[in-house]
């Protein structure tokens, strides 16, 4: 299946095959004028006056500045992964004269499930996204009723980026259109490096690690901790740990969670406790409930690489903040303006997804 390309492709094929189109159109006029007995000299006359009129026609179209082509980034919050995505995608676009970029952001809508909604309400009667030439959007969670929305824009030739959440690749197919494109961060490679960490700090004599795992329905979640479970219980030389599930992401939850199951460690027996919190923002909300007489034992290691508004890493300002793995928001955004330049340019991606190797960021200000 041919994938979709941008609504802006039209113009642009017609006037790369002008001079092919010219020539047959001349060809059919002078056999239509020899087989209805025109005279040879009319007939070439005619066929010459279309063909320089043909000519003329698409050398205007050529040099004609084509319409202005919209972008529209469709966030599911105004968080600062969102606001990284969206700086990428317009330092690659915001150079391009043909392309407008904007973007729409949630107001008031806290949950997954009110932004699910929220997201679906806007693709189906926003106009800035029903005339939108292409959509980067990043969906709030796998749900079909906004797969269902965007099978509807993209049967009308609209091309859909998603981000973070993988689209269900069967669901497009079964509706006969072509898959959205998909960038994300490689949780794979993730989970790799997370694991090289949490392995460097258990080679320290008496220490113990927990380890959150999930929750179920994370696809990046389920991805990084295949990889880490692997890394670690493949290492015979560590055998101080235990792991923790979680049910959600709601930060709260999940650090009040990990606090009791550390509750649950007697800290006397142990030099140093390493806890990997699933995310930065569970690790922060960690280090706020952890009283302060556990401080000194206690480390955490987060993910996602969460920045503040001036683009620092927001884990530097706890010194019991031992590293983080950096998902390169700015790069998924660099990724998803790249295959819409591409497009632009009459060069369709042949992939289906894209993936941005994460890195390992460490806090240089540890206790």
């Amino acid at each position: 299946m041919k994938r979709v390309t941008l609504r802006l492709l039209k113009r642009s094929r017609l006037i790369r095959y002008s001079t092919l189109l010219t020539v047959i159109i001349s060809l059919i006029l002078f056999s239509v004028l020899y087989f209805i007995k025109t005279d040879f000299d009319r007939n070439l006359g005619i066929t010459g006056f279309f063909f320089g009129l043909l000519q003329l026609l698409f050398s205007r179209l050529e040099s004609k500045n084509p319409k202005m082509r919209n972008i529209v980034f469709l966030s599911k919050s105004k968080s600062t992964f969102s606001q990284s995505i969206y700086k990428g995608l317009r330092n690659i676009l915001e150079s391009n004269r043909d392309i407008s970029v904007s973007a729409i952001f949630p107001e008031n809508y806290g949950n997954a499930t009110d932004t699910v909604t929220w997201q679906i309400e806007e693709l189906k009667h926003n106009n800035v996204l029903t005339k939108a030439d292409a959509i980067v959007i990043i969906p709030a969670k796998d749900e079909i009723g906004l797969w269902q929305s965007l099978v509807s824009l993209v049967s009308k030739g609209v091309s859909v980026i998603c981000l973070d959440v993988k689209p269900i690749g069967s669901f497009f197919d079964s509706a006969k259109v072509p898959r959205p494109y998909f960038i994300s961060s490689d949780f794979s490679v993730g989970g790799k490096l997370l694991g090289a960490i949490i392995q460097e700090e258990l080679k320290s004599e008496n220490v113990h690690f927990i380890g959150a795992i999930g929750p179920d329905n994370s696809w990046p979640a389920v991805e990084r901790c295949s990889k880490l479970l692997t890394s670690i219980i493949h290492n015979e030389e560590i055998k101080s740990c235990s792991w923790l599930k979680l049910i959600s992401w709601d930060r709260e939850e999940c650090a009040k969670t990990l606090l009791e199951k550390i509750n649950t460690i007697n800290l006397d027996k142990i030099s140093k406790l390493i806890v990997f919190a699933g995310n930065d923002k569970v690790a922060i909300s960690l280090l706020r409930k952890i009283p302060n007489n556990l401080y000194q034992k206690i480390r955490v290691i987060g993910y996602d690489g969460l920045k503040d508004e001036s683009n620092t890493l927001v884990m530097n300002q706890y010194p019991e903040f031992i590293a983080t793995i950096d998902t390169l928001a700015i790069e998924q955004g660099k990724s998803a303006g790249q295959i819409i330049n591409n497009i632009h340019k009459g060069e369709v991606p042949d992939f289906k997804s894209h993936y941005v190797k994460p890195k390992i960021r460490r806090n240089n200000n540890v206790a």
